[in-house]
């Protein structure tokens, strides 16, 4: 549940933080002192900023992705679980299932 509320507050918080810092910072290294640099609202400002935010959203679902498959990937498989081989007949993955169903029902009633 908390990692849901972390996630939607990181969805919609950070990508417009992100965008207002990176575009500072370009803007800081891009232009010289002295330079005009582009006013909030302007054409040039707002072509910028969406060109930023687009690759914050993108770098930002990439990293979300990562860390779906890594959770995944720790969680392990259920072949291990069962204590089989992924090559295993059906009639044993079946077998192991039930004992397994079995074990854990006479730990619940003890």
């Amino acid at each position: 549940m908390s990692s849901a509320i972390f996630s939607f507050l990181g969805w919609s918080f950070l990508p417009d933080f992100c965008t207002g810092k990176l575009q500072e910072f370009w803007y800081n290294f891009t232009y010289r002192a002295g330079s005009p640099k582009p006013q909030p609202g302007t054409p040039l400002w707002v072509k910028h900023r969406r060109r930023i935010y687009f690759g914050v959203i993108v770098v930002y679902l990439l990293y979300t992705l990562y860390e779906a498959d890594w959770n995944i990937r720790r969680a392990g498989d259920f072949y291990s679980d069962l204590g089989v081989l992924q090559d295993v007949g059906e009639k044993e993955l079946n077998s192991r299932f039930r004992r397994m169903y079995v074990a854990i029902k006479f730990k619940k009633l003890c």
